[in-house]
């Protein structure tokens, strides 16, 4: 565990960090950071307070650095498209919008294919929940935005009597490499100062190592780790004084990791000789780079050309209220109506005149256009896969698909790798620790994580492929109703069989399939 007192967060992923914080605030939109950030990108001239005084000391510092000088355009970002965020979900949906099929290695597997083992039925039990893929489709969009995320196996016996994935962002971790394998991950939790008197920052800092999470806890201020205090000091830390042995940790029972990091693809290149930075990913927004601002600008020029183009009215004074002497002229663009100059002629009439400005809407359209077509490119994603595809007709096969998203099929084959190793390693662990807390014998072998192929196959092409293969008497019934009905159970697809064999005039053995062979029989579901 970190010594006392020390900078937190450590000096060796600060960078990191910055990095994760940046990409966070495009994810989430918060146009005063994003500002700043581009702010920080533009160059700007050397200016102190001191040229903007007047006397003998604001001439001297004129003198010196010149006049203040103004900053060109405008670098701040008043409005925001949320496409960062929509292309990270984007990743996560052709990722893992079809949960992976999670299973025990071949070895492992029941001999007969029907009375599961014990480790097949529970990690069943764990990967088939709706929980766990909406909770596999948050980390996979969070590191697709931040460049990485860690799962880790936490279990509470009086909330369920197995362990469970927690999922925590890249915000939240720090690895120990040696040989660019991770040795230890230490996880920190941030919590709330429970008198609020003395602003302090109490943090939980969880290590996971081969067989063992040390625990401890912290109270210090944001910029430093502080003392090491007993968990018993805050609230929600006192229940691990229960749990924990003399020296601050748990033993797991098993000589495995029981926290994995998965990253996102590639590394960052400007990490790429930090030996603590190297092996993190790189972020989807990193990759977009300066695109996300110029898009944003964009968007913001776009919006502000449709204001400063509504239809204005130019009216006599006369037709206009009198807000009283001295309260003097301005220009608000947000304002419908403006002052008509008096007319010299007395018996000239009062007059209403409307003045609408030219749209320029499709040069601004064109330009965002061709910037998002660009971030695309940058992020590995086809314009097909995230709908702005303008190529003309509607794909109807998986062909015609496939090859309007060879881009995204190649970023998805590179994630997959990252997530099928990472997930075995994790799902490997929980299976061997849950074991040790149920009694009984858990995965010893990596366990198979088999990642779906994002174009999925249409009715026409299955029906082509079915009807090729049973042409050349490569395919039987059976194979044919699974390939047209892999979502059915396997009575249905039973049912199925027995009805178009007895359409066909082949006996079945009802003893065999367990239904009657009336073609007419309807299917439940």
């Amino acid at each position: 565990m970190p010594a006392q007192h020390t900078e937190w967060p450590p000096a060796p992923i600060r960078a990191a960090l910055d990095q994760v914080k940046q990409d966070s605030a495009w994810l989430t939109g918060d146009t005063r950071e994003l500002s700043r950030i581009v702010e920080s990108h533009e160059p700007a001239p050397v200016q102190i307070p001191l040229q903007y005084n007047g006397g003998i000391a604001g001439a001297a510092a004129r003198g010196i650095l010149g006049r203040p000088a103004p900053r060109t355009g405008n670098a701040t970002i008043p409005k925001h498209l949320p496409l960062p965020h929509e292309l990270a979900v984007e990743s996560a949906n052709i990722l893992v919008g079809t949960p992976p099929a999670i299973t025990v290695h071949a070895e492992e597997k029941s001999a007969d294919g029907e009375d599961r083992t014990p480790a097949e039925d529970a990690l069943a039990a764990l990967t088939s929940t709706d929980r766990f893929a909406s909770d596999l489709h948050r980390a996979a969009t969070y590191c697709a935005g931040l460049g990485w995320t860690f799962g880790r196996i936490v279990w509470n016996l009086d909330v369920q009597p197995s362990p469970w994935i927690e999922w925590v962002d890249a915000d939240q971790g720090w690895v120990e490499w040696a040989n660019s394998r991770p040795v230890a991950i230490t996880f920190w939790d941030v919590y709330p100062d429970p008198d609020g008197k003395h602003q302090a920052v109490w943090r939980l800092l969880q290590r996971h190592s081969r067989g063992r999470i040390t625990y401890g806890l912290y109270q210090g201020d944001s910029g430093n780790l502080g003392r090491l205090v007993p968990v018993t000091d805050h609230p929600d830390t006192a229940y691990l004084a229960d749990i924990l042995d003399e020296e601050a940790s748990i033993t797991t029972g098993i000589d495995r990791l029981t926290a994995v990091m998965i990253p996102n693809v590639d590394g960052n290149p400007a990490w790429r000789k930090h030996p603590q930075l190297r092996n993190l990913g790189l972020s989807d927004v990193s990759r977009g780079g300066d695109l996300w601002a110029t898009i944003d600008k964009f968007w913001t020029e776009l919006s502000h050309e449709v204001d400063i183009a509504r239809g204005r009215l130019l009216v006599s004074e006369e037709y206009l209220d009198n807000l009283g002497a001295g309260n003097g002229l301005g220009f608000n663009w947000n304002r419908d109506v403006f002052t008509l100059a008096q007319s010299g002629s007395p018996n000239a009439e009062g007059r209403v005149e409307m003045v609408q400005f030219q749209l320029r809407v499709a040069e601004y359209s064109a330009a965002l256009d061709r910037a998002q077509r660009e971030v695309f490119d940058a992020v590995g994603l086809s314009e097909f896969t995230v709908g702005h595809d303008t190529s003309g007709g509607t794909a109807t096969t998986a062909t015609e698909i496939t090859a309007r998203s060879a881009k995204t099929l190649k970023t998805w084959k590179a994630k997959a790798r990252m997530w099928r190793a990472g997930l075995s390693d994790l799902l490997t662990a929980w299976s061997a620790l849950d074991g040790v807390l149920n009694d009984y014998q858990g995965a010893e072998k990596p366990v198979d994580v088999a990642m779906f192929y994002p174009v999925e196959d249409t009715e026409l092409d299955k029906a082509r492929t079915v009807a090729a293969y049973r042409d050349a008497g490569a395919a039987s019934t059976e194979y044919a109703v699974d390939r047209m009905h892999p979502e059915w159970t396997q009575e249905q697809k039973d049912e199925e069989v027995a009805r178009i064999k007895a359409e066909q005039g082949i006996q079945v053995d009802p003893l065999l399939t367990g239904i009657d062979q009336h073609p007419f029989r309807a299917i439940d579901g």
